[in-house]
């Protein structure tokens, strides 16, 4: 018999959002799903006509009069869940019809000596526009990649797998005492860390599920990793501090230095990686003869770039959504990104790595008929 997948999706007035997700759940070819969705202090009516629209009025359905938060939410969906297994479908993110169906078939073939208790898939990256009536896909990329076990080392390095990819037993949740309720962002991280201090998670090397991002979006639209990044980075500092003067929460202390060097290893070989597809960017834009190019990311790979292209090209300044705009950064100035609105013929070298198909979106709004060239 097919053991039961609570499915927990936090919304707050979002129903554009919602109705896609509520149709991901639905379209799933596995049958055994239950429900569960946390409106976070938003409209009660426009959830219920979400669902009236979708024909799913046996979803159980909690209202927060107010808002509580992500973690909180998912803690008060999991509680009120009956199933042995439970996934966090955010409102604003979608499966393959195969996902469930892969994912369970996957962990009950698992031998019990793994002492497995959850599982993850890969994942697409979706950038995406929205309209007021449509949300209209940009491009699919394959977010991640990997087999085999999520390994601590790797996951306290970064985050791989967005919270749409992860199946987890209730037994888990409970032992672990549910999400950190305390934290705004990086939640799911937290989690993360603390479920592979006491179990292990398999990876299906198939792609099952969709990450969906919306750079040009803010508000209430927006994703928390674009819109709150500066609340991101503090919290990820906060976090690695709090593991480092408490080791057990992740571990114990010899398991954490080992952990912390071997992040370390693969940071410098990330590093390397990094700097050789900037050098062959540089490359490319030299080869089209630009008289002038900013360079987005006033950062080390920012700087790095700049180093590269400034004996044979005008390098403007920096672009950066988070500094100042009167801000120098290694003689050169920095501004805001929007900058660009008057220059549509601009040539951008994109120096930041992580999230790059994301910034390119962001730019291309800005000048979305113009012919700005992006490296």
């Amino acid at each position: 018999m097919n053991p039961l997948v609570s499915v927990i999706t936090r919304t707050k007035n979002r129903p554009l959002l919602l109705a896609r997700a509520v149709e991901s759940v639905k379209s799933q070819t596995y049958a055994a799903i239950e429900h569960v969705i946390v409106n976070d202090g938003g409209d009660p009516d426009a959830v219920t006509q979400v669902l009236s629209r979708a024909g799913q009025s046996s979803s159980i359905v909690i209202h927060n009069p107010e808002s509580v938060g992500m973690e909180a939410a998912s803690n008060l969906g999991i509680r009120r869940a009956t199933g042995e297994y439970v996934v966090i479908h955010d409102d604003d993110d979608s499966w393959d019809p195969a996902f469930l169906s892969e994912l369970i078939a996957f962990i009950l073939a698992q031998p019990p000596a793994l002492e497995i208790q959850g599982a993850v898939s890969l994942s697409n990256l979706v950038i995406e526009k929205l309209s007021d009536t449509a949300v209209d896909t940009i491009s699919v990329s394959q977010y991640n990649s990997g087999g085999g076990l999520i390994q601590i080392s790797r996951m306290a390095y970064v985050n791989q797998y967005p919270p749409i990819s992860f199946i987890f037993s209730k037994h888990a949740w409970e032992a672990l005492g549910g999400f950190n309720q305390h934290l705004p962002v990086l939640g799911d991280w937290d989690f993360y860390l603390r479920f592979l201090s006491k179990f292990n998670i398999a990876i299906l090397p198939q792609y099952l599920a969709n990450y969906h991002q919306r750079p040009s979006s803010d508000g209430i639209y927006g994703n928390t990793v674009i819109a709150q990044k500066p609340i991101h980075l503090m919290y990820d500092s906060f976090l690695r501090n709090q593991y480092a003067r408490h080791p057990e929460i992740i571990g114990d202390l010899p398991s954490l230095l080992v952990n912390l060097a071997v992040g370390n290893d693969q940071k410098a070989e990330k590093k390397k990686k990094d700097m050789d597809l900037l050098a062959k960017l540089c490359m490319s834009l030299l080869q089209d003869r630009p008289q002038s190019v900013y360079i987005f990311g006033a950062s080390e790979y920012g700087i790095y770039c700049k180093d590269l292209l400034e004996e044979h090209v005008k390098v403007v300044g920096f672009l950066d959504n988070y500094h100042t705009g009167s801000d120098k950064v290694d003689g050169c100035p920095v501004f805001k990104p929007d900058v660009i609105r008057d220059q549509p013929n601009a040539s951008i070298l994109v120096s930041s790595i992580g999230h790059r198909e994301v910034i390119i979106e962001q730019l291309k709004q800005l000048v979305p008929s113009g012919t700005v060239r992006l490296y």
